[in-house]
């Protein structure tokens, strides 16, 4: 005879599952009658309307509820409903993926796609068997007359028949199942996406270094659908439970051979079979009662399991946010790491430039106090000329004084000619002592103009100086135009600094602009004061030409020694100049020395101005050192609450997949029939008079005496009840 327990057992599982409790055994008995009265009514999932055969359900399935899913990914091969679907599809899992990352996810994709294609083929190949089986069933049933047999080829059609709507509702259910987890995917992605904007536009620092979490996060395989995997196992199991066409032919055979033999008993039979008919009616009338109560029982399941589907889907949310907050907190420490880097090079740079300014305006201070020590020297050497040329300017008015003295005795001895003589060879002797002193004047004048010289030459070195000084600031100052574009932060501070450096600039332009002129100035009176010695020399020269000429004539000519008191009187006139030329020249040198002290504090000023910039970069240094501290703390913070994070979400997986093993373990378990257990589910012992048949009030297999001996406290009885022996492992752990 065909036996088809397995497949009436999974068929019943598949519709009387609950993840709490199994079913008691007055409502195992009563299930076989709920599926016979299922055969006559299938219901589509989608729109639950009624057809009276899976192959009608099917067609209106495909249909009605097929023409969705018409869209292919030329990526993955996924199925989808519509072209907006397949681009946020394609923008979600292919566009912004790494290579690695979406090739990975193609095949995963296609493996998943590959496994629901070949259990698709599985199940239709299963369904034309069965179609090819209820065929032949019904055949054999109008050829053959009602018969008891006949009632149980009745039943096995009908049991086939549900078995065909079963794996229907399973393959549509799983459809069904992987499009909204496909369509709540582009939601959750649409979310993440609304609070990475938001993010990225209230952090912007933290944008910098998303890609190694990123690439860190796609580099892990992509986790599959927990629901469709468990469907995909069982449909795949329930195919090779009833792939079995060789008992079937064997079976079929010796039917055959017992409906030839029975058919001498058909008229024995009429009286059971009319009997049978008012039973079967009872018993429809109870299925029909059952059913509603089953569908009741199917509804509390089906509600029990969208919580258990929304607690793992809320575990995912929450797993999700959790990535998320990992991935912006590992940006967050990336910024503070590279932020950290860049306070701490700018912190040496800054403490390295303001050394070298330091040391640069250090030296400028100690070349401008050496200017300063110089330019006091010629101020020395110039008050002892001056003093010098007031000495001169005293000798020749007693000298003038003399001479004036020397012509009154002339005209009053005008004719003691021995005594003018004696007079004559005095002032001879006189005008000699007169011509060496001038000549130690132009000796003297020599002197200074060589001291002037050298202080023309110390004012070129000062200058050259000052235009170094010059170049080194014009150069700083670019330094710093080019740094204020790679520090636009310290932009308010630095353009200070570079308004205080343009300053100094136009105050050191200022000062070179008068110094040359001075230069020029002293250069002037220098060519001047040469240009008057070397006239002073000559009108020397020609006086003492003209003095030896007159001591040779004055014995004989008074009137040479009235010419030559003239030549005296204009001699006396051109020193009297001199000695206002001099006058002048002190007074010049004085101004010089005026410019000299005034360049000393520009130059004191630009050192304490120096001093105040140093000590500005150091207290810059001091803030940038604490705010790098303070980077620091928060890249430590942050570092804990990844490792907070990482934990958590370690655990929430943990719980996650204990929580869909204990639903899937709570979803198979079923009260056995005892008319479809002939051996015990543990050690296979035939059960017989004295073995006896014992339910597991935990699991509801049936098992003998021996491996059901122990009792355990179960969920659903506060007593200790009959278990077997793995439930009972389970239960007191």
């Amino acid at each position: 005879m065909f036996n088809i327990n397995k497949l009436l057992t999974k068929i019943s599982d598949a519709k009387n599952q609950s993840p709490t409790k199994p079913p008691s055994p007055s409502e195992a008995s009563e299930s076989n009658g709920a599926n016979e009265a299922s055969a006559e009514g299938f219901l589509c999932p989608s729109c639950l309307r009624a057809f009276p055969s899976a192959d009608a359900l099917q067609d209106h399935y495909e249909t009605s509820h097929g023409s969705g899913l018409e869209v292919v990914c030329p990526t993955c091969r996924m199925r989808l409903g519509s072209e907006v679907e397949l681009e946020s599809h394609c923008a979600r899992h292919h566009a912004a993926a790494p290579p690695d990352t979406e090739s990975a996810a193609v095949e995963q994709l296609q493996r998943e796609l590959s496994a629901l294609h070949a259990s698709l083929r599985e199940e239709r190949s299963c369904s034309e068997e069965l179609r090819t089986e209820v065929s032949r069933l019904h055949g054999a049933i109008v050829s053959k007359g009602d018969s008891v047999e006949a009632e149980m080829l009745r039943s096995q059609v009908r049991a086939l028949e549900e078995g065909k709507a079963l794996l229907t509702s399973e393959l549509v259910l799983a459809r069904q199942q992987l499009g909204n987890d496909l369509q709540q995917a582009r939601v959750e992605a649409t979310q993440l996406r609304g609070q990475l904007e938001q993010l990225l536009q209230s952090q912007p620092p933290v944008v910098e270094k998303l890609s190694q979490s990123m690439q860190t996060e796609a580099e892990s395989p992509p986790e599959p659908v927990p629901e469709v995997c468990r469907r995909d196992a069982q449909v795949q199991a329930f195919i090779a439970d009833t792939s079995v066409p060789t008992e079937v032919t064997k079976e079929n055979d010796s039917r055959a051979a017992a409906l030839a033999a029975l058919t001498a008993e058909k008229q024995t039979l009429q009286l059971k079979l009319e009997e049978a008919d008012r039973r079967l009616a009872e018993t429809r009338a109870r299925a029909e009662k059952r059913e509603m109560q089953q569908r009741e029982a199917l509804e509390r399941s089906d509600a029990e399991r969208q919580r258990l589907l929304q607690e793992v889907e809320a575990g995912r949310s929450e797993r999700e946010s959790l990535a998320t907050s990992l991935e912006v907190a590992k940006q967050g420490l990336a910024a503070a790491s590279t932020r950290t880097e860049e306070l701490e090079s700018e912190l040496a740079v800054e403490r390295q430039r303001g050394d070298c300014e330091l040391q640069a305006r250090q030296a400028e201070v100690d070349e401008l106090r050496t200017q300063v020590t110089q330019l006091a020297a010629v101020e020395a050497a110039l008050r002892d000329s001056a003093q010098a040329a007031q000495a001169q300017l005293a000798d020749y008015r007693a000298q003038a004084e003399s001479n004036a003295e020397q012509a009154a005795r002339l005209a009053a001895q005008l004719r003691e000619r021995e005594s003018e003589l004696a007079t004559c060879r005095e002032q001879l002797v006189t005008c000699q002592r007169e011509a060496q002193a001038s000549h130690e004047e132009l000796v003297a004048g020599r002197a200074e103009k060589v001291e002037l010289a050298q202080a023309v030459q110390a004012l070129h070195q000062a200058k050259s100086r000052l235009s170094d000084q010059l170049s080194a600031l014009e150069l700083e100052v670019g330094n710093l135009r080019n740094n204020q574009v790679a520090l636009e932060a310290d932009r308010a501070a630095f353009e200070t600094e570079v308004e205080n450096l343009r300053k100094s600039n136009a105050e050191v332009e200022a000062s070179r602009a008068a110094l040359e002129t001075m230069l020029a100035e002293l250069q002037r009176q220098c060519d001047q004061q040469a240009a008057e010695h070397q006239q002073a020399l000559q009108g020397l020269q020609a006086e003492l030409a003209r003095a030896q000429n007159k001591a040779q004539q004055a014995c004989s000519e008074l009137e040479a020694e009235q010419q030559r008191s003239a030549r005296q009187e204009a001699a006396l006139e051109a020193l009297r100049e001199q000695l206002a030329s001099e006058q002048t020249s002190r007074q010049t040198a004085q101004t010089q020395l005026d410019s000299a002290q005034g360049d000393k504090l520009e130059l004191e000023a630009k050192l304490e101005n120096a001093l105040d910039e140093r000590r500005a970069l150091l207290d810059r240094c001091l803030r940038s050192e604490g705010e790098a501290e303070t980077l620091r703390t928060n890249a430590a913070d942050l570092r804990r609450r990844l490792d907070d994070s990482l934990a958590a979400l370690h655990e929430l997986g943990r719980e996650n997949q204990l929580l869909q093993m204990d639903n899937a373990k709570h979803q198979g378990r079923k009260w056995a029939d005892d008319s479809q257990v002939t051996h015990c589910t543990g050690c296979e012992k035939l059960f017989t008079v004295t073995i006896r048949k014992h339910h597991c009030r935990n699991c509801g297999n049936i098992f003998c005496n021996e491996c059901s001996a122990k009792s355990a406290a179960t969920a659903s009885s506060r007593k200790p009840v009959r278990v077997c022996d793995n439930c009972y492992s389970e239960l007191t752990k």
